[in-house]
């Protein structure tokens, strides 16, 4: 052979070789850059899941704070219309004087006008009287039973009132 072919084979070897270096350095450029946008893409895309999962997240707490804004509404209602029906409560007690005390001293009355009676019966010239009296224990002797009648309706209206968690209320509860 001779040293011509022998250089044109070791540029051609060395022109093969810078051109391989070349498509080679090309080649891991482009598959880089590939891979970086793929792993961009992939990371772009679980970002994008994220962000999907932390909005609903977010209207799913949205929902619940409506929700619970509203129970808190029905229950500032449905408190506002017991603290009135306590005031009404209040105010006909206020206007119902009416107390045990009132009943036993009637009572005592009606003891008092009866002892008078017996005595009377055993003196003349007082009949007269003892009507009069016999009269007035019937007149009392209603007049407890409605003065009774009045403050049993009070405590049952007391106790019927729901109590502040909702229950009814049972007689001598402790509040």
């Amino acid at each position: 052979m001779q040293a011509q072919h022998i250089t044109i084979i070791v540029v051609g070897m060395a022109f093969g070789f810078g051109a391989l270096t070349y498509y080679i350095h090309r080649a891991l450029t482009h598959a880089t850059a590939k891979g970086y946008n793929l792993g961009y893409d992939q990371a772009h895309n679980s970002r994008r899941y994220q962000i999907a999962a932390l909005n609903q997240d977010l209207a799913d707490t949205l929902k619940k704070h409506q929700e619970d804004r509203s129970t808190l509404a029905q229950l500032q209602q449905g408190l506002t219309e017991m603290d009135a029906r306590a005031q009404q409560i209040a105010q006909q007690l206020k206007a119902s004087t009416l107390t045990q005390a009132d009943h036993i001293t009637l009572c005592s009355v009606i003891q008092t006008l009866d002892l008078a009676i017996r005595t009377w019966n055993t003196m003349p010239g007082t009949d007269p009287v003892k009507a009069r009296t016999r009269q007035q224990v019937q007149q009392i002797t209603l007049l407890a039973a409605r003065v009774l009648e009045t403050i049993e309706l009070a405590q049952t209206a007391i106790n019927s009132q729901p109590n502040d968690l909702g229950q009814d209320a049972q007689p001598g509860a402790a509040a």
